[in-house]
């Protein structure tokens, strides 16, 4: 441990990080370890409250080699490389505008407008929006798919009333 920051044996510091992450296309993260290039995975341990501290680099025996503590303490290219694979490894759909909430026998089918274009996902009735302390809502839906409202008061007032029913935000 230096400067209140985990490093594993064997492991880079913040500093030298750089050298030893990467992403590669079409294939992912890798972390250099002892000398050999690892293939890993980025895991955020508060994805929804701090999605940018304390990600932890896995291998694919889902062991820990490296606690990253903030992505800011690192260069550019370590920051993007974190992000792409955390955003491969946990996608989240960003709503953008609610066309339409309908319940339907136990269902509750949500009409919605994506950074991807408009799709429509099922939740359970009995499950409810998720508001973060930071105002973020999230909803799961039936497949495990994430959806999120950074700032529900930034949508448009008709959306705002489809999700007020459903959420105190």
């Amino acid at each position: 441990m230096s400067d209140g920051k985990l490093e594993r044996e064997g492991m880079p510091s913040r500093e030298d990080l750089s050298r030893q992450v990467e992403f590669v296309e079409g294939r992912g993260l890798r972390l250099k370890h002892n000398d050999h290039w690892v293939w890993v995975t980025a895991k955020a341990s508060f994805p929804w409250t701090h999605p940018e501290e304390f990600i932890s680099l896995v291998n694919e025996e889902a062991e820990e080699l490296l606690m990253v503590e903030s992505l800011e303490d690192h260069v550019l290219e370590v920051r993007k490389a974190l992000k792409r694979s955390l955003a491969e490894a946990g996608f989240c759909f960003e709503i953008l505008k609610i066309t339409g909430v309908e319940e339907r026998l136990d269902l509750r089918e949500w009409q919605v407008e994506t950074q991807s274009g408009p799709r429509v996902f099922h939740t359970k009735v009995s499950h409810w929006p998720t508001v973060l302390d930071n105002g973020q809502v999230f909803v799961r839906d039936l497949h495990g798919d994430i959806y999120r409202i950074i700032d529900p008061e930034s949508l448009d007032s008709k959306s705002q009333e489809r999700l007020s029913a459903l959420a105190d935000f």
